[in-house]
């Protein structure tokens, strides 16, 4: 094994599993040394360290729990290099599921028009649901919205980045007048909108509380479905899709039952929680 990744792979073993820390030993010495993976591997020499000090700032701050996608500023994400910052969530695995579930669907014979399809991705972060479903489905008109103006501006050069065409817009998805913003009529709603509640808080590691934002994670005790809420009543006929708290699956299913979604269908992420849920609604 290269000695930089067994170096870097040693310091971080007491604050991370085995698996983890190796995994993070090569991220960073790919970043470092500019070599990929195979490389790293199947050679064991270590001279392309050129700044011992930068290299030991990264360990530090890996070792006090900050995402290493910060410390770099980008993740590789459902094929897509996409930049963050402290004002984005990270990418999870379990949001891919919901972008591959939303293509997975049958729209040829769900919805039948001769316009392109259009997609509003809400609370869109880096735009990674948005930037996601206009890579598999370069047709679609898509729109993502979010209410921080740091969040729009790396969602846009994300896109720029991919050569992804997609509308972004500021709107706070709570505000009564959001629909000013936002086009007359859309066929798909898409939403991870914060819904980690407070009490919840405990339940999470260091590394989401001290360094992920918290405006795009939680919600308060006494309203926490204010999002699912607001989001489903916007129009009359859409097929809508949200990620969701596990622990309010049945809340936010009747939410969907008592505003008319029918068809209404829970999909189970990877760790069998009840993490997507799917409505339509109809005129």
């Amino acid at each position: 094994m290269n000695t930089m990744v067994q170096y870097i792979s040693e310091r971080l073993h007491p604050y991370y599993s085995e698996s983890e820390a190796f995994e993070l030993a090569l991220w960073v010495a790919e970043e470092i040394s500019g070599h990929d993976r195979t490389h790293l591997i199947l050679e064991s020499d270590c001279k392309d360290i050129k700044n011992i000090s930068y290299l030991e700032k990264i360990i530090s701050r890996l070792i006090k729990k900050e995402p290493i996608q910060y410390i770099f500023g980008y993740t590789d994400w459902m094929g897509l290099h996409l930049k963050l910052n402290q004002h984005t969530l990270i990418p999870r695995p379990e949001t891919a599921e919901l972008v591959e579930w939303i293509c997975s669907m049958d729209w040829d014979n769900k919805i039948n028009r001769e316009r392109p399809i259009r997609v509003l991705d809400l609370c869109t972060g880096s735009g990674c649901i948005a930037l996601a479903l206009k890579h598999r489905h370069p047709n679609w008109d898509i729109c993502g919205v979010d209410i921080q103006e740091e969040c729009i501006a790396i969602a846009c050069e994300n896109s720029k980045n991919l050569n992804l065409s997609i509308e972004w817009k500021v709107g706070n998805v709570l505000s009564t007048n959001i629909l000013d913003i936002l086009p007359d009529e859309v066929d798909i709603i898409v939403s991870n909108p914060p819904y980690v509640r407070e009490c919840e808080k405990k339940e999470m590691s260091v590394n989401v509380l001290a360094y992920e934002p918290h405006l795009s994670l939680f919600v308060s005790d006494a309203d926490p479905l204010i999002f699912y809420a607001s989001i489903a009543r916007l129009y009359k006929s859409n097929h809508l899709f949200f990620e969701i708290n596990e622990h309010l699956h049945n809340e936010t299913h009747q939410l969907l039952t008592s505003l008319g979604y029918t068809d209404i269908q829970t999909k189970k992420d990877i760790f069998t929680k009840n993490r997507m849920l799917y409505g339509c609604l109809k005129k």
